[in-house]
């Protein structure tokens, strides 16, 4: 090896060695967080069945009391069928309910403001999402 291969090399291995070494983190959480979640732990409903949504709002992970939330509940993608507001008193409190005649998706999304930032959190629920039928039709030649 001639002298400035072997330069090169040491000077690689010199700034490898010298180099702040990257950690993985995770992001950290925002300053407020809204949790919204259904009433059944695998989110999966009967068309008919009512689905009750319950929200937690947090502040660097300690629940927060007589908070605003207003929520809209509806098909997801949709305009919401229920809008409303309610003060969550003991951090954790049910906001709203609704359901779904027909297989689909029905959504929560629940927001608050605290100083002046609004934060948003959502779920949905699942109606027999097997039964879903395609809104769409292949075209004519789309196998060919």
């Amino acid at each position: 090896m001639n002298s400035f291969v072997k330069l090169c090399v040491l000077s690689l291995l010199l700034l490898v060695h010298y180099s702040d070494p990257v950690e993985a983190q995770s992001r950290p959480p925002a300053p407020v967080q809204v949790l919204v979640s259904p009433d059944k732990a695998d989110w999966n409903y009967k068309t008919g069945e009512k689905a009750t949504f319950r929200v937690t709002v947090l502040q660097h992970q300690v629940p927060m009391e007589n908070v605003k939330v207003s929520y809209f509940i509806g098909p997801e993608k949709m305009a919401p069928d229920t809008k409303g507001e309610k003060i969550v008193k003991a951090g954790n409190e049910v906001i709203g309910t609704g359901k779904m005649s027909e297989p689909g998706f029905l959504r929560c999304d629940a927001r608050v403001t605290i100083g002046g930032v609004v934060y948003r959190g959502i779920a949905t629920a699942a109606y027999q999402p097997e039964y879903i039928k395609a809104t769409q039709t292949l075209p004519e030649d789309f196998w060919s």
